[in-house]
């Protein structure tokens, strides 16, 4: 019985340094992710400030472009005229998006 009792000790004790071993390394990046001017958050907020992507229609289709050379990036089977006006004007202006989650939720904003 004093065994069995000594394991569950035991278990315990590895149990609670793990989780605080867990919880000290997951603090640790949080808190270096977020620490200024560390060089991966500073390229990541200039290219948030330029358009990656631009929509367009195209065929009667909507069609993503890169913004940087205006390559085409994607065909999409979104028809222009299902889409509300507000949205068929932007397109012939086009419209720009930062990054890839604004563009996927675009489009699964507006495809049925």
């Amino acid at each position: 019985m004093k065994r069995k009792f000594s394991y569950g000790i035991g278990f315990l004790c590895s149990a609670a340094l793990l989780s605080a071993g867990y919880y000290f390394s997951y603090e640790a990046s949080v808190q270096e992710e977020a620490s200024p001017g560390s060089g991966s958050e500073s390229i990541e907020a200039d290219t948030s400030q330029t358009p990656r992507y631009v929509l367009r229609a195209s065929g009667g289709y909507v069609c993503v472009y890169l913004a940087a050379d205006s390559s085409l990036y994607e065909n999409t089977w979104i028809e222009v005229r299902t889409l509300p006006q507000s949205v068929q004007e932007a397109l012939a202006d086009g419209i720009y998006l930062k990054s890839e989650v604004d563009l996927y939720g675009f489009l699964e904003s507006y495809s049925s």
